[in-house]
């Protein structure tokens, strides 16, 4: 520094120092992660992931959510991260978005004549950390040398980051902020707007359509979201998805007509349910079929697609159900020349159920009126419920609480009118013991 001041003077040397003090500004990227509340990281070891232990991270706002769905299950609340990183924050990155050599593992058959190392993890995703694995090995690259390692979701879809290093999980974990799950446009797969609808996109839907095609919309959405968050294998291609989809909302008028047959049958139990939650229980069918190979070579691999979806019956109830059955159809095997493969269709049931609103007016009385707004509460609090199913019980608050003043104390003795209804004990609106 004392040589360019002799060579060049004082206004060399304080740019110099200018320039170094001034530290580059690098982009931000915004990364997300669902999760359950409450619900330990797995231990070393103890899970089958991708790119192996770590803390993982998606750029999928869509995809995050599925994942807390997931996590949380029936036991704990979902949970949604944000955070914002700046590029170069990773440390030492294997980003296989960019990385010719795994791009052209991924196009690469399995063997001969087989499917491709892509085809197979999309089939089945456990085959994502045995190729990952694999395609180290012949590269002779060490995952040791890695802070992280960035790669497609060839399931979900969009790109994952798995954060190795403990030192910086530690500070991601600090740096990531909440965000409320019902402040926001909901997605289990897809985008938002296509799983699950904002608070507002509800609420004005719900304005513009009858009860019963209300109902019959939030129905569509519940049963999309429940069914992915099950993860059916055959569901698990993004393309699979929106074949679903598409065939879900066509059902909506024959959803819509079989509620509106059961509208008598709707008005006896709000009538005479002391104030629980009336709930309609669709039930669509789902048709699909697995072909599993048998190789030569060895490596077996298994594919199941989805080939059609529709409304199967409605009904109504005092009990929450979200339940699915299966049944396989007739089994035919093919020889070929590597091999034999078997198909086997498939038939599943998918059952969920959406809350049918009450009519303030309808109710004789204000007692009668508080009991309905404590049951709505109660139910809207179950864990796992999809936002829409949510919206439609704080939307029915809304206007119970708008139809007139309200005396909401704590709460009254149950009231009996007549033989206790039956009630499983999975329902929301099943008596406490």
């Amino acid at each position: 520094m004392l040589a360019l001041q002799r060579a060049a003077g004082n206004r060399a040397v304080v740019g110099c120092v200018a320039a170094s003090r001034q530290r580059p500004t690098l982009a931000r990227e915004t990364w997300w992660r669902g999760a359950g509340q409450g619900i330990a990281p797995s231990s070393p070891g103890g899970a089958l992931h991708d790119f192996g232990d770590g803390l993982y991270l998606t750029k999928d706002q869509a995809v995050a959510r599925q994942y807390a769905a997931l996590r949380g299950g029936e036991k704990a609340t979902p949970q949604l991260f944000r955070l914002d990183l700046e590029r170069g924050g990773l440390g030492r990155v294997l980003d296989l978005t960019k990385d010719a050599r795994w791009a052209e593992f991924m196009r690469r058959p399995a063997f001969p004549g087989g499917p491709t190392h892509r085809s197979l993890i999309e089939m089945v995703n456990e085959n994502y950390s045995r190729f990952f694995r694999a395609f180290l090995e012949e590269q002779k690259l060490s995952l040791a040398e890695f802070d992280a390692v960035i790669g497609p979701e060839y399931v979900r879809g969009g790109t994952q980051v798995c954060v190795r290093n403990p030192v910086l999980q530690a500070q991601i974990r600090g740096s990531m902020v909440q965000v409320p799950l019902a402040s926001e446009a909901a997605a289990a797969a897809g985008s938002a707007a296509e799983v699950a609808t904002t608070a507002e996109a509800v609420a004005g839907r719900g304005r513009a359509l009858a009860v019963t095609g209300r109902v019959a919309a939030v129905a569509i959405e519940a049963l999309i979201f429940a069914v992915i968050v099950l993860a059916l294998e055959y569901l698990r291609v993004r393309a699979e998805q929106e074949k679903f989809r598409e065939k879900m909302r066509a059902a909506q008028p024959q959803i819509e007509a079989a509620l509106v047959g059961q509208n008598d049958q709707i008005r006896a139990l709000q009538s005479t349910s002391a104030g629980r939650t009336v709930w309609a229980q669709i039930t669509i069918w789902i048709d699909s079929q697995g072909a599993s190979t048998s190789t030569m070579a060895g490596i077996p691999f298994y594919d199941h697609s989805f080939v059609d979806a529709g409304f199967a019956t409605a009904n109504v109830g005092l009990n929450f159900g979200a339940t699915r059955t299966s049944k396989p159809g007739k089994s035919s095997t093919w020889p070929h020349q590597y091999g034999a493969t078997t198909y086997t269709p498939r038939r599943d049931l998918v059952t969920y159920s959406v809350p049918v609103p009450y009519d303030p007016a309808a109710l004789p009385d204000l007692m009668s009126r508080n009991e309905r707004i404590r049951h709505i509460e109660r139910d809207a609090a179950t864990p796992g419920l999809p936002e829409g199913v949510v919206q439609v019980l704080f939307e029915e608050r809304e206007a119970f609480l708008k139809f007139g003043p309200q005396v909401y104390g704590p709460p009254a003795p149950p009231r009996v009118h007549g033989p206790p209804a039956p009630a499983r004990l999975d329902s929301p609106s099943a008596p406490k013991k």
